[in-house]
């Protein structure tokens, strides 16, 4: 899958492979998110706000690994 640029207060791009998603927020913060079915990552691509679909199907929901310090 490419990396998608999101226009969205809250997240600048995300990548999805493998049941992983990675998401880097407009901080320049950078997560994986581990086991999120492509379906929930082609819905937030979907989604009319992005920041609000990750926080409610996203965000504490999958386990993360911050991949930036």
């Amino acid at each position: 899958m490419e990396m998608r640029n999101l226009k969205s207060g809250m997240v600048d791009t995300v990548f999805w492979n493998n049941n992983t998603l990675i998401v880097r927020f407009n901080t320049n913060q950078v997560y994986a998110y581990e086991g999120v079915p492509q379906h929930v990552y082609t819905n937030m691509i979907a989604a009319q706000s992005k920041g609000r679909f990750f926080l409610q199907e996203i965000k504490n929901r999958y386990a993360f690994t911050r991949l930036t310090k």
